[in-house]
């Protein structure tokens, strides 16, 4: 009998490492595919650079003066005439080579990148990269210096996208499927061809998330006696606060992002009465916070200053119809309007007309054999889907509220 069962353990294994062989072999394509449309698309398709990009370049390579047209010290928002140089005069080739290129005296200048962008709007962590990869090339310049580094965020995000998504979702076939769909996707692609610091954000973001639902499937899997065991919470906390910290020092939108997700876990703990665990997640969370103040003490000035005509008036309806319209044109192509139309009007007149038809319809109907079946059907249905958005994962709520 023994031996029988060890045959049997021996013929499983193989067949085990061959679907997680495949498994790797088909997400290693969906990359290689999503890589190399990538690159056609930004060496071929792309015919110009947007004006940050060639910013990003002087704010991560310019010695200790942000902006080309400004002397040393001035705030972007804070430039007045007399700040101005360069300005209404003729201006040598070298300037602006030296503008966007590391010197050979000058590389690794760490405090340059961030006294750059104590003046700009944004923290340092993707200028410092930048910088570094620049200050191997000292007196030269190519786009590619920032793309190379996009093509390396591109292999990572797919990598824990999968990850993260084989978590929420429970299975190879659906994570792979998560993963093509955004490979396919003009977001993903505007994201990595876009030379700026959003890819490195996106990246950041989708890591710290998938550790943020590792130690949720961890916690949500222990028994009830081991509910107490830290083992979880010790083994993921630190990679949470990392990514985060690297998400917050990346772009400020991250806090907003993080500060949902992790406002989330803490009351997913207070739920389960877990909440010795709650106090230790979101307390190195805030002390992430803490740290990413103490690293970049701009922060507070950059944060707290809002200009009007930036567009961030318009209201959170308009906002979130702005969003809807640039997530579904990015995924899969469909174009809404965010303006206001009269296409409710015409929903509202539809929806009066097709309840006029249905109750006297239902009222003629009422007692045949076909529609009692027919609303049986319906309320079974109804039920079902009740009773599957009662066994809604509460990490997959999170994520939509993020």
């Amino acid at each position: 009998m023994e031996t029988v069962m060890r045959d049997n353990a021996a013929e499983t294994i193989p067949k085990k490492k061959k679907r997680i062989r495949y498994e790797y072999i088909f997400l290693a394509v969906i990359i290689i595919l999503q890589l190399g449309y990538t690159i056609f698309c930004f060496e071929v398709k792309k015919t110009g650079s947007f004006g940050d990009e060639v910013w990003s370049y002087g704010l991560a390579n310019s010695y200790y003066q942000p902006f080309i047209y400004a002397r040393p010290g001035v705030d972007i928002d804070h430039v007045y005439d007399e700040d101005l140089v360069n300005f209404n005069e003729w201006v040598d080739g070298d300037v602006f080579r030296n503008y966007i290129t590391v010197q050979e005296g000058e590389r690794f200048a760490y405090g340059s990148v961030v006294s750059n962008q104590t003046y700009d709007h944004h923290p340092p962590l993707y200028y410092i990269l930048l910088h570094t990869i620049c200050s191997f090339f000292p007196d030269s310049f190519s786009y590619r210096y920032a793309f190379v580094f996009s093509c390396l965020c591109l292999v990572i995000n797919t990598i824990f996208l999968y990850k993260l998504s084989k978590l929420v979702l429970g299975r190879e076939s659906k994570a792979l499927l998560v993963c093509a769909f955004y490979a396919a996707g003009t977001g993903a692609l505007s994201t990595f061809i876009y030379l700026r610091q959003y890819f490195l954000l996106t990246t950041l973001t989708v890591c710290c998330t998938y550790f943020t639902a590792k130690l949720f499937f961890a916690e949500r899997a222990l028994a009830p006696e081991d509910k107490g065991s830290m083992r979880p919470l010790l083994r993921t906390l630190p990679f949470i606060a990392a990514t985060a910290l690297g998400t917050y020092l990346t772009h400020y939108y991250a806090v907003a992002y993080v500060g949902i997700l992790t406002a989330g876990m803490c009351i997913w703990f207070l739920c389960k009465k877990r909440i010795k665990k709650m106090f230790i997640y979101g307390g190195s969370l805030l002390a992430s916070v803490g740290i990413f103040v103490a690293l970049y003490p701009a922060v507070l000035t950059q944060i707290s200053y809002h200009d009007s005509s930036e567009g961030n008036n318009l209201g959170y309806v308009f906002n979130l119809k702005l969003l809807t319209s640039i997530l579904l044109r990015s995924s899969i192509g469909i174009k809404v309007t965010v303006w206001g139309t009269s296409s409710s009007n015409y929903i509202f007149a539809a929806a009066v007309l097709l309840l006029a038809l249905i109750l006297p319809i239902s009222f003629l109907f009422r007692k045949e054999k076909w529609f009692i079946k027919f609303i049986g059907r319906l309320k079974a249905g109804c039920l079902s889907l009740l009773k599957a958005f009662g066994k809604t994962d509460m990490f997959s709520v999170m994520l939509t509220c993020c």
